[in-house]
């Protein structure tokens, strides 16, 4: 799934949780007039839209639009939510159909992820621990082999990344993926990492602000 639609599936979701769309079988008042809506070059926003009739609603689900949800609606009135670029706004009011309201824009989205995760970080960091730190040689190349476990093994949108810093004073770094068994957390892990000589310090951070560091020990050498 694109990132769009996985943005306009969060905030559909919002949106029903918030109440914005009227229950089965109550009826909704029509949206009193209003200034005409526009989006930003190269903006992208959900937006209501009053369509013509049930043909322009199937039409327009038939190009491939992003359409997030339909809400209900009296009868004469055909509404849908659809995720678009002020481009396709354009497109859609010239062919009849009539933006109501900006439900959200991408980057309110983004906004709104920055706070939830930043009032995270002031109720507090989730902790790291590595599971594994080890390194090892075989044929003259030197590996590093992580997994680091987060107490927050509920959020899927945890991101953990590992730093290195080698006995020559290279460093660099790279992200684990998180790893589930029979749909339960157990880690985040990668790949092990090709390093230009030994480790001698190896940290973990989080998107939560959790921090921790490894005490790294030789696997084997071959």
């Amino acid at each position: 799934m694109s990132t769009r639609r996985r943005w306009a599936a969060t905030v559909a979701t919002a949106v029903l949780t918030a109440g914005l769309l009227t229950h089965p079988g109550a009826s909704a008042a029509a949206p009193p007039a209003g200034p005409a809506i526009a989006l930003a070059a190269g903006e992208t926003a959900l937006v209501r839209f009053r369509l013509p009739d049930e043909a322009a609603f199937r039409a327009l689900v038939a190009s491939g639009a992003d359409v997030a949800t339909r809400p209900r609606s009296t009868a004469g009135q055909v509404m849908a939510d659809v995720v678009v670029t002020a481009t396709e706004l354009a497109a859609l009011t010239a062919r009849g159909a009539v933006a109501v309201q900006i439900i959200q824009t991408a980057s309110d989205g983004a906004r709104r992820l920055a706070e939830r995760r930043g009032a995270a970080r002031v109720a507090g960091a989730d902790t790291l621990q590595f599971l594994q730190a080890y390194w090892w040689t075989t044929n003259g190349r030197t590996f590093l082999q992580t997994q680091v476990a987060t107490t927050a093994t509920d959020d899927p949108d945890v991101e953990i990344t590992v730093t290195w810093t080698t006995a020559d004073g290279t460093t660099g770094s790279y992200p684990l993926s998180r790893f589930e068994d029979s749909g339960e957390y157990q880690y985040h892990v990668a790949v092990p990492q090709r390093l230009s000589a030994q480790p001698v310090r190896v940290t973990a951070a989080s998107s939560l602000g959790g921090q921790t560091r490894a005490i790294t020990w030789v696997k084997s050498r071959l």
